[in-house]
C-alpha cells in the first residue's frame, strides 16, 4: 500500500500523465486558431513529455508553437485553399447533376473532385508529426508527408479512424474537448512515430542521443 502512494510509484506516474494529456488538451483548444502549428505543438509535446517524460510541459508547448510559425501559416493557407476549392467544386457539380446542366459530364467532375480531396486525407496525419520534428521547405514537407502515407497505409488509414472517431465523439459530447486532443495525438503517436524515426537521422556514437532516440 505505501509502494502504491509513494511519488515515484505508478499512481503518481498515471495521474501526472493523465494531466499532461489534459493540459496539452486545454493549451490546444485555448490556442486553437486556424494555423497549424497547433498541431505540430500537440504531437511534439505528447510525444516529448507524455511518452518520454522529457522536459517541461509549458515549454514544450509553446517553444514548438513559436518554432513552427513560419512554415505552419503558409502551409495552414495551402490546405485550406486546396479544401474549400475542392469542397466547393463538389457541391456546385453535385447541384449541376441535379439539375442536368452539364448532363452525365457534371458526375465525373464531381467525381474527379472527390478524387483531389484524397491526397489531402492521406497526408493529414503527417503533417503535425513531420512539422514538429524537421525543419524543412512546404514542397518538401508534402511530399515526404505523401510517402509516408503510402509506405504506411495502414497506419495512415488506422489514424484517419482515430481523428475521424474523434471529431465524431466531441461532436456528441463536446465536454470531452478537454481530454481528446491529447488522447487522439498520443493514440497516432504510437502508430506514426516509429515511422517518423525511419526518416530521422541517428546520431553519431560519439554524440549524445536527441530526445526522441532516447
Amino acid at each position: 500500500m505505501r509502494a502504491l502512494f509513494n511519488p515515484d510509484g505508478p499512481l503518481f506516474s498515471l495521474g501526472e500523465q493523465l494531466f499532461n494529456i489534459m493540459a496539452v488538451s486545454i493549451f490546444w483548444v485555448i490556442c486553437c486558431v486556424p494555423i497549424i502549428t497547433i498541431g505540430p505543438a500537440l504531437y511534439y509535446v505528447t510525444v516529448k513529455q507524455v511518452r518520454k517524460n522529457n522536459g517541461s510541459l509549458l515549454n514544450n508547448f509553446f517553444g514548438s508553437f513559436r518554432d513552427n510559425l513560419r512554415i505552419g501559416i503558409p502551409l495552414t493557407c495551402i490546405v485550406l485553399i486546396y479544401a474549400t476549392i475542392m469542397v466547393a467544386t463538389v457541391w456546385v457539380l453535385n447541384g449541376e447533376t441535379e439539375i442536368d446542366t452539364l448532363g452525365s459530364a457534371s458526375g465525373y467532375l464531381s467525381f474527379a473532385a472527390k478524387a483531389l480531396l484524397l491526397p489531402l486525407l492521406l497526408v493529414l496525419p503527417y503533417l503535425a508529426p513531420i512539422t514538429s520534428r524537421f525543419s524543412m521547405g512546404i514542397g518538401a514537407l508534402l511530399k515526404l508527408s505523401i510517402v509516408m502515407s503510402l509506405r504506411f497505409f495502414w497506419r495512415t488509414v488506422l489514424s484517419l479512424a482515430l481523428i475521424a472517431g474523434s471529431a465524431i465523439l466531441f461532436w456528441f459530447i463536446p465536454y470531452f474537448i478537454v481530454v481528446l486532443p491529447g488522447v487522439c495525438a498520443l493514440a497516432c503517436s504510437f502508430l506514426i512515430e516509429s515511422a517518423l524515426l525511419k526518416y530521422t537521422p541517428k546520431p553519431d556514437a560519439n554524440e549524445p542521443k536527441p530526445w526522441y532516440w532516447e
